[in-house]
């Protein structure tokens, strides 16, 4: 997880590059005291639309639920679930709808830092399709 500062520097937990823009962002993380990381994933819409019995992508759609069975957590680095302070999310599907089509998640972010709150309504994640999974009407 990491985001920008008002001068487009990189701010994460950990290292993220070595170029101006990117070595510093967990001294920037530091400085900024960022803390309660918290993404909505009982929330999370996507750019899905069910047809029949198949998930399509639809260009302009935001509103459009999970796959079936799927589901994202807030995990640490060991893969356990969190409340807050994430450092990835995991998509799970095992049991649910193969991901047969490139799609975008939307979902609402909040991250409490030094200075107050910054709230991020609809941060797009892209989906790519699993590999080896038949594209619709393949």
């Amino acid at each position: 997880f990491t985001f920008t500062d008002w001068n487009f520097y990189k701010v994460a937990k950990g290292t993220v590059g070595t170029v101006e823009k990117e070595k510093w962002a967990p001294q920037l993380y530091n400085y900024y005291a960022v803390n309660n990381v918290i993404f909505d994933t009982e929330n999370v819409k996507t750019s899905l639309t069910l047809v029949g019995d198949t998930y399509i992508h639809q260009d302009g759609t935001t509103d459009g639920n999970l796959p079936t069975d799927a589901s994202l957590t807030q995990v640490n680095d060991a893969g356990e679930s969190v409340e807050s302070d994430p450092t990835q999310l995991r998509y799970d599907n095992a049991l649910g709808t193969p991901v047969n089509v490139d799609y975008n998640m939307f979902i609402d972010v909040t991250v409490d830092y030094k200075w107050g709150t910054l709230t991020k309504p609809g941060l797009m994640i892209h989906v790519n399709k699993a590999e080896g999974t038949p594209t619709n009407g393949e």
